[in-house]
């Protein structure tokens, strides 16, 4: 929590800081719960799936 992710566009520069993380049992987790308008990655833990949530500094 807290680490700061940036991305680079063509036009700017985006400052994102980790606020929270969810693992949920299983793959292909459905969208519910995720924060729309905000990035969000998601990647595989082992069998399960983990969700790290970004928000604009």
């Amino acid at each position: 929590m807290g680490a700061v992710v940036t991305v680079e566009t063509p036009r700017q520069v985006l400052r994102h800081k980790v606020y929270a993380r969810q693992l949920t049992p299983g793959r292909g987790a459905p969208a519910h719960g995720l924060y729309w308008g905000e990035p969000t990655l998601r990647c595989c833990v082992g069998p399960d799936t983990g969700f790290t949530y970004l928000m604009r500094e």
